[in-house]
């Protein structure tokens, strides 16, 4: 939804900078792909209020990344479980959204969620900070990579899990949804 918007912005950068310029036709051309791409932007914005107002309660799982907190909203709070996390392969190592993995009692795999990551996505934390910080925590984890840690369980919306280490938890509070705000898209 984020790079949508981002986009959407770009573009009509671009055609303010086409007329500015007197390329009327160059314009009008970028206009009509500005057109498919706010179509499709409202159709991410009408599925997100679709699935938010499915529900009365959301789920806000209250995260603190290198000093500054963020909510993470999720779709259910399973539960708190002592497991062993492994490090993504080296292919993986790039992604930025996810710390490792775990495999369940049950069998399948939970994705470990990387909080600083997610901070950085969500504009919460430098890019400066945040690659020191990554490059601590990999030491760390290539460290113990056989190390237990208590993680937060919850499911997405497609009943995949993912976990989000304990530690790193300020605290867990439902909120009726009519009380959330927005500002912009955030």
């Amino acid at each position: 939804l984020e790079a949508a918007h981002t986009e959407l912005h770009q573009q009509a950068a671009k055609i303010i900078r086409l007329r500015k310029s007197n390329e009327s036709a160059g314009a009008e051309r970028e206009l009509s792909m500005l057109h498919v791409m706010s179509e499709h932007l409202i159709s991410l914005l009408n599925s997100l209020q679709h699935s938010i107002s499915e529900s009365d309660t959301i789920s806000i799982v209250v995260l603190q990344a290198d000093g500054n907190q963020f909510g993470l909203i999720v779709d259910d709070v399973n539960d708190t479980e002592e497991i062993v996390v492994k490090p993504l392969g080296k292919h993986l190592k790039g992604i930025t959204t996810f710390a490792g993995a775990t495999i369940m009692g049950d069998g399948k795999v939970a994705l470990i969620l990387d909080v600083l990551g997610l901070a950085h996505r969500a504009n919460v934390i430098s890019e400066a900070r945040e690659r020191v910080l990554k490059e601590e925590a990999a030491l760390h984890r290539d460290s113990s990579d056989a190390a237990q840690q208590t993680l937060l369980l919850f499911l997405t919306r497609d009943d995949g899990r993912m976990a989000i280490p304990l530690s790193l938890v300020t605290r867990l509070e439902e909120f009726p949804r009519t009380s959330i705000e927005r500002a912009g898209d955030q």
